[in-house]
């Protein structure tokens, strides 16, 4: 008490610094944790879809490069067909030889790789591969997605099939 009576206000100590309180929240921290193992599995959800895509895009380059090629090879036949040299055997020969040397032309520089070709009858079969470009950079085994396409020549579909009635 003061000399006039009144009590003596209480005044609380100050915190000291430096010395830490139990606290009643022993999970404090634990959203960040939840936080980046969210965040790990969105990269690899994301990761897993660009290689779906990735995987897409080279299946339907391979595709492309097949088709271009078949078409290309088809090109050549039907002008060996249209000449009529085509006839013997060794014209036969060479007539494919010319073709798939043609459609293995187109292929590469659609960035495939020619697998087979062949012609039978007045067809061309073309089937390439072509590499999965993300293999290679992440060091991963070789990865490649193949496709088939075939044509027909023109000089060989005017032969071949019957003749088409015209629109009335």
């Amino acid at each position: 008490m003061t000399d006039d009576g009144r009590a003596e206000p209480v005044i609380a100590p100050a915190p000291r610094r430096g010395i830490r309180r139990a606290r009643a929240e022993p999970e404090r921290g634990s959203a960040t944790i939840y936080v980046v193992a969210e965040l790990v599995l969105l990269a690899m959800a994301a990761a897993a879809v660009l290689g779906v895509i990735g995987i897409a895009v080279a299946r339907h380059r391979a595709e492309t490069a097949a088709d271009l090629g078949a078409l290309a090879g088809a090109d050549v036949l039907g002008q060996w067909l249209r000449t009529g040299a085509a006839s013997a055997s060794t014209a036969t020969a060479q007539a494919a030889s010319a073709a798939c040397a043609r459609a293995a032309e187109v292929v590469v520089a659609n960035g495939a790789a020619l697998m087979s070709c062949e012609r039978r009858g007045s067809t061309l079969q073309v089937m390439v591969r072509r590499p999965l470009p993300w293999a290679a950079r992440w060091s991963l085994p070789p990865a490649q997605v193949s496709s088939a396409a075939e044509a027909l020549p023109d000089a060989a579909r005017l032969v071949d099939s019957p003749a088409i009635p015209a629109p009335p």
